[in-house]
């Protein structure tokens, strides 16, 4: 082992034994947002937060080759059930309490009726083909 390797392993040592508080202090921010206010900015920010988990733990499945290996499912997806439960709580209580729900939201639904609109005139210019 070359110098730069003997460094690089007490590094790697010492930030695993660092994330292992991650899960635990991600599931009392997840309580804190469901508890406290939070500002109307931060639901957003998590909702996309979410959505970018939601993409990894996807990829991550579609990436092993046995089901074994992916063990941690059943765990993962309460903490992530958790989550948008306590962004769904964070998101009526802005919308009870203020009258918005930001801005990720209306966003979404605005990209989601533009591909349903696409998807929809598409499978109509296919049909009008296939009939000439």
């Amino acid at each position: 082992m070359n110098d730069a390797e003997e460094t690089a392993i007490p590094n790697l040592s010492h930030i695993l034994s660092k994330l292992r508080l991650t899960i635990p202090v991600g599931a009392m921010g997840i309580l804190i947002v469901m508890v406290l206010r939070v500002p109307t900015m931060a639901p957003d920010l998590l909702i996309g937060l979410n959505v970018t988990f939601s993409i990894i733990i996807m990829l991550a499945s579609m990436h092993i080759l046995q089901p074994v290996h992916f063990s941690v499912s059943p765990s993962l997806r309460l903490i992530k059930t958790l989550f948008r439960l306590a962004l769904n709580a964070a998101s009526t209580r802005l919308i009870l309490l203020h009258g918005s729900e930001g801005t990720v939201p209306d966003e979404l639904h605005a990209v989601a009726r533009k591909r349903i609109i696409d998807i929809v005139r598409n499978q109509n210019e296919n049909e009008v083909k296939e009939s000439i």
